[in-house]
């Protein structure tokens, strides 16, 4: 997991004030989104077990009740 901090630091991927995408390491993309929004990455598994289309592995989902989405990152 990454704190809020951390996510502050690392470079935004998305231009766009709505999608926050970040890239923590050379190997790693965190997206934060509000808790709703765990049935995307449901969706993104069920994708890759189930088809030939190619779909980002996840590594883990979950929601973080400490996380202020209310502040500006």
């Amino acid at each position: 997991m990454y704190s809020a901090a951390e996510l502050r630091e690392a470079p935004r991927l998305a231009a766009e004030k709505a999608l926050a995408i970040y890239k923590v390491d050379e190997t790693t993309v965190v997206k934060t989104s509000d808790p709703a929004r765990l049935a995307e990455g449901k969706t993104m598994e069920f994708v890759r077990e189930r088809t030939s289309i190619p779909v980002p592995k996840l590594y883990n989902m979950y929601v973080d009740k400490d996380l202020d989405r209310s502040e500006e990152h």
